[in-house]
């Protein structure tokens, strides 16, 4: 359920670096709908946290919030570890929420890749959905994930659990499906 109190004007880093426009609202619309409010959250509690300058000309800001390859991206000016991490499990997930209305476990699109399910699809396109869908097998957004990083030691291997942003979405969806119906 999302916070009637939530207002993307209160998180400084969240605007552009002339400080008049919010990227909250770059956020696709079902993605802001899935996980919007978590994932700004989510960042704000380390940013508060570790008492991270915001703003001004070296503070963290995000620099840009956009979809690329069926996927969030977020670029930060002064961003941690952390955050970086932060943003990885949401950008995971976000490949199989559909980018139009937020409801999860939905296949990519072939051609131009972005995750949606059959309703928003047929909004958009009049086209065959089945025929649109790329073969990916499983549509399912992912419990846990993988990174891969090189150095001086080899490749090192991280596996990331994301089993519980995953049940928050899920539930999130189920309480939205049911406001939409």
């Amino acid at each position: 359920m999302a916070d009637n109190n939530f207002n993307p004007n209160d998180y400084k880093w969240l605007l552009n670096y002339e400080e008049t426009y919010n990227q909250y609202e770059d956020i696709p619309e079902g993605w802001r709908e899935a996980f919007g409010e978590m994932l700004i959250k989510d960042i704000d509690e380390v940013v508060k946290r570790d008492n991270i300058e915001v703003g001004g000309d070296f503070g963290f800001r995000v620099m840009e919030i956009k979809e690329k390859w069926g996927e969030l991206r977020m670029y930060f000016f002064n961003s941690t570890d952390e955050i970086e991490r932060i943003v990885t499990n949401y950008s995971m997930l976000s490949k199989n929420i559909c980018i139009g209305c937020g409801k999860p476990d939905v296949p990519w699109t072939t051609g131009y890749i972005i995750p949606v399910c059959e309703k928003c699809f047929r909004k958009w396109w009049n086209s065959d959905y089945r025929k649109a869908i790329a073969d990916q097998g499983s549509y399912m957004m992912p419990d846990t994930y993988v990174t891969r990083r090189t150095n001086k030691d080899g490749i090192k291997e991280t596996i990331h659990d994301v089993s519980d942003l995953t049940k928050k979405i899920r539930a999130r969806w189920k309480t939205r499906k049911e406001e939409i119906e």
